[in-house]
């Protein structure tokens, strides 16, 4: 079988197995070697892959070897006396998949050179699109020689349509690395604080999950870890040491770059909180928590809660025809929901203190005041006030307070909206609503007029 044929694996995971089966479909003979006996290595073996006993035997006759062991043992994996090294052919090249310091880097790449004479390292980020346009497809960032990479081409193309090439310097890919875990860091400390921050504040964590996976402030993260968080502690602690781990290897690269990071700074103390219970014992960062935020998350996540989707439903059907809605503020969002209220055979009255913007509004077909006073001095009795502006609660109760005084039984609806301008003008926001039930039935036509239906 020629040299080109067969890919070896030094460390199986999740990641080397989706990459051993892309292999094995497009016709390679894929050949591994994992010192520990667990479900990973039967399932590679299940796939038609040939598990070595030694990384020697696994590098040899293979154009490629794949390596993703631990930073610890990666010396010793690769050039230690039953290594990769001493099997590996004179133009095979290594890919380290493995995450990786710059100190430890630069030490493989000496050896390398000591032991083989040529520079055959590749450092490789590879890892799962989440957006919609790739989700689940694989991307692959490289860096190292031109050579080696010229000579891994045809396997990354296996891989991936998505391969960007860094020629040069080895260790671009793992500073790639470096920027995605600090984002990740921050995003899964900013989920957590903003999780206990909802459930102290009245909200059912389930609820509050629901609502902001479909909001602006969601992140794959939030999506994806949250139900971890609910449901399954011991899962969520061993994300919680992966990503804490991630971090650490983010703030060494800062430190020898003499770059300060004071969000990840405060991030990694937010996981290093959480990631100090022994293996199976979950229920130890979650008193660590109720002792700091007074509240134990999964214990709320059990209590019964409502359907407010269901309940929005109930609402909009039991609603009454809205002859006018009087609108003030023709921002980039609020000029989005008012035309798409228009859109919808909605008789809309604005205001905006941009001139431009009411030019714009009244070309569409609105009707414009001369002022605030003029959009609301035409309210009747018994008329609902929608509060869609960013504001405190305490605004709002305060505002609730001011409109019971001007005897005109007004009710307010305190519905703050996410999403962006472009869904706000496709009318597929994600809105909070809440007030009394009169309010809210007086409101449902016209909240799920920018919701698609769904409030």
């Amino acid at each position: 079988m020629a040299l080109s044929s067969v890919i070896a694996f030094l460390g199986l995971d999740e990641l080397s197995l989706e990459l051993a089966f892309l292999l094995l479909q497009s016709g390679y003979k894929v050949q591994g070697f994992e010192s520990s006996e667990s479900s990973v290595r039967d399932r590679f073996l299940e796939l038609g892959g040939v598990q070595c006993g030694k990384p020697m035997e696994a590098a040899r006759d293979a154009s490629t070897v794949i390596v993703a062991v631990p930073e610890e043992c990666l010396l010793d994996s690769l050039f230690g006396n039953d290594g990769a090294a001493k099997g590996l052919s004179k133009d095979a090249v290594i890919v380290l998949l493995s995450t990786i310091s710059p100190g430890l880097l630069h030490k493989l790449e000496e050896s390398a050179r000591d032991m083989l004479g040529f520079g055959c390292l590749l450092d490789a980020f590879v890892f799962q699109g989440v957006s919609d346009a790739f989700k689940n497809k694989m991307f692959v960032i490289a860096s190292g020689s031109q050579e080696a990479l010229h000579r891994v081409q045809p396997i990354f193309s296996v891989i991936s349509e998505k391969v960007y090439v860094l020629e040069g310097e080895l260790g671009y890919a793992s500073k790639v690395r470096a920027v995605n875990y600090l984002l990740e860091g921050i995003h899964l400390a900013a989920t957590l604080e903003a999780m206990f921050l909802g459930v102290q504040a009245g909200m059912h964590p389930t609820i509050l999950y629901d609502i902001i996976s479909n909001a602006a402030g969601s992140s794959w993260i939030f999506v994806s870890l949250v139900p971890k968080l609910l449901n399954d502690a011991n899962d969520f602690l061993k994300c919680l040491r992966v990503y804490g781990n991630n971090v650490t290897f983010v703030m060494d690269l800062a430190r020898a770059h003499l770059f300060p990071l004071p969000l990840l700074a405060v991030a990694s103390q937010q996981l290093m909180n959480g990631s100090f219970a022994d293996e199976g014992k979950a229920s130890e960062i979650l008193e660590a928590w109720k002792l700091t935020y007074r509240v134990n998350l999964q214990e709320v996540a059990r209590q019964q809660f409502y359907n407010p989707e269901g309940l929005a439903d109930d609402l909009v059907k039991s609603s009454k025809f809205v002859q006018r809605i009087g609108f003030i503020g023709l921002g980039a969002m609020g000029f989005g929901m008012a035309s798409h209220l228009l859109k919808s055979n909605f008789s809309i009255h604005a205001y905006d203190v941009y001139k431009p913007a009411m030019s714009r509004f009244a070309g569409l077909g609105g009707i414009i005041g001369e002022s605030p006073e003029a959009i609301a001095n035409a309210l009747p009795d018994g008329a609902t006030i929608i509060l869609s502006s960013t504001v405190s609660p305490s605004f709002v109760m305060g505002l609730e307070k001011r409109l019971r005084g001007e005897n005109k039984t007004l009710k307010l609806v305190d519905a703050p909206v996410s999403g962006g301008v472009k869904r706000a003008a496709d009318g597929t926001l994600t809105i909070m609503a809440s007030g009394t039930d009169d309010a809210l039935s007086s409101a449902g036509l016209v909240l799920s007029g920018n919701t698609h239906g769904k409030v």
